[in-house]
């Protein structure tokens, strides 16, 4: 249950940039793949190949592997991909949007500042990386209490948010678990 109140927080934030506040309105239908997947890689990490999102990352915590579309009149039929979970105070996850024709584009440092400001936190100007077809921004967000390491990035078809959220008082042990899983993402060719 705590899982399925975390995809719809996701996919709300999300769905009010990509389409608009109608959008975030609207309903999905998960189809769980795996839950708490627990096989390490020998070195405290959680290799993650998602089911049907062709990516790839390796999560520092045990995660859960779904798919879900949402129907919105804005933009069509959404297809949302993750990888995550949440541990206690600990929250980690990878989703990817599937972009339909009538999605807005995103500006990735826009999107990055706007979290920052919701939360309060400054955020310096951001550089665009590139891998391939990709287009990527990375910040720590670093908050009084919770923290967090993101990178948003885009493609041609699809648009990708991984976040990793710890305590603020653990960013020494917990910054580089995130840098780790964010360095593993792999985006696969359709």
């Amino acid at each position: 249950m705590a899982h399925r109140r975390l995809v719809d927080r996701a996919v709300a934030a999300w769905l009010l940039v990509l389409a608009g506040p109608v959008a975030a309105q609207a309903q999905a239908n998960i189809e769980m793949h795996r839950t708490e997947v627990r096989q390490t890689d020998g070195q405290g990490g959680y290799p993650a190949r998602s089911t049907r999102g062709r990516f790839f990352v390796i999560s520092p915590i045990p995660f859960n592997d779904y798919s879900f579309t949402v129907d919105d009149q804005k933009i069509g039929p959404m297809v949302v991909h993750g990888i995550g979970s949440r541990m206690g105070q600990h929250e980690f996850g990878v989703i990817k949007f599937e972009r339909t024709a009538r999605m807005k584009d995103i500006d990735l440092r826009t999107f990055i500042q706007d979290l920052a400001q919701k939360r309060g936190i400054p955020v310096p100007d951001l550089p665009i990386g590139h891998s391939g077809t990709e287009e990527f921004v990375r910040a720590e967000l670093r908050g009084p209490k919770q923290s967090a390491i993101t990178r948003v990035s885009k493609t041609p078809d699809s648009v990708f948010n991984i976040v990793c959220e710890f305590p603020t008082s653990e960013i020494e042990t917990w910054r580089p678990l995130c840098d780790r899983s964010i360095a593993s993402f792999r985006p696969e060719a359709p």
